[in-house]
């Protein structure tokens, strides 16, 4: 090949992206579906409706508690955990007994939710998105 010759030229493919609504609302629905989750947890721990009949060997009403004291007394670095029973609340929810900010938490997330659905909607409109879902033909 001569040193002056090129090599020959190829189109590229270009895509059309989304708008940029779109794609920021489509990243924010993942902590606002966590945070409904969270709550809703937390929710159903912390309600006094939701309770359990008591565990026939330890006569405990609170699996979690029960699930909690067990971790921290056999993973040895959690021996010293301040409160053994609040372990599983702590790390799997909001936390303990905390219904009222749960609810309050879980009403948030879910009038963010819709906003951001709204958001996405105007995204598409905006971006002219739509046919990018629609079926071809």
């Amino acid at each position: 090949m001569a040193t002056g010759a090129r090599a020959p030229r190829t189109h590229a493919l270009v895509v059309r992206r989304h708008h940029i609504l779109v794609r920021i609302s489509h990243w924010l629905t993942i902590p606002l579906i966590l945070g409904l989750i969270l709550s809703g947890i937390s929710i159903y721990w912390a309600s006094p409706i939701y309770r359990h009949n008591p565990d026939p060997q330890s006569g405990t009403f609170d699996y979690f508690a029960d699930a909690g004291i067990w971790i921290c007394v056999q993973i040895p670095w959690l021996h010293h955990y301040a409160d053994p029973g609040d372990w599983v609340y702590n790390h799997i929810s909001l936390g303990p007994f905390m219904l009222a900010f749960a609810l309050r938490f879980h009403w948030l997330c879910a009038y963010l939710f819709v906003l951001n659905g709204l958001v996405y909607l105007a995204g598409l409109i905006l971006g002219e998105g739509g046919g990018a879902h629609s079926c071809p033909g």
